[in-house]
């Protein structure tokens, strides 16, 4: 993550100087009381985060999983099989094109349900159709 100015500036104490040079003993004990308090959440934060993790390892570790079965486990990707066609219809070109049902509507089938008072079921497959797919 790249540093902005502002951030660059809070980490170097000639520039955090400059910057906090007008701000009164009172406005920097609050600054001081705010970043104290942000600095203590996090590093709670950080401190569950790793007596988590630890008790996930353990737990691994009785169950006899090895991080690099999870690892294994992870380039594994589940792929749904390729939907039927439900429609089948001629596109501008005269070819014969399969639509699933899913998505947008192609722009044939659309165009003669809008102007030659076609309806979807117009273009169904029907079992015998149902022979190639695009």
């Amino acid at each position: 993550m790249a540093l902005t100015a502002f951030q660059k500036n809070l980490l170097n104490l000639d520039k955090l100087e400059d910057l906090l040079s007008g701000f009164s003993v009172d406005n920097l004990e609050t600054a001081v009381e705010n970043i104290s308090s942000i600095l203590r959440e996090r590093k709670k934060n950080e401190e569950s985060k790793s007596r988590k993790i630890s008790s996930y390892l353990e737990q691994l570790k009785r169950d006899g999983i090895e991080l690099s079965d999870l690892m294994n486990g992870a380039d594994s990707v589940v792929t749904r099989s390729k939907r039927p066609p439900k429609y089948v219809y001629e596109n501008e070109n005269g070819e014969t094109k399969y639509w699933t049902g899913q998505g947008r509507t192609p722009f044939a089938i659309q165009r003669a349900i809008d102007n030659e008072g076609k309806t979807l079921e117009d273009f169904l497959i029907r079992d015998s159709e149902n022979e190639s797919e695009e």
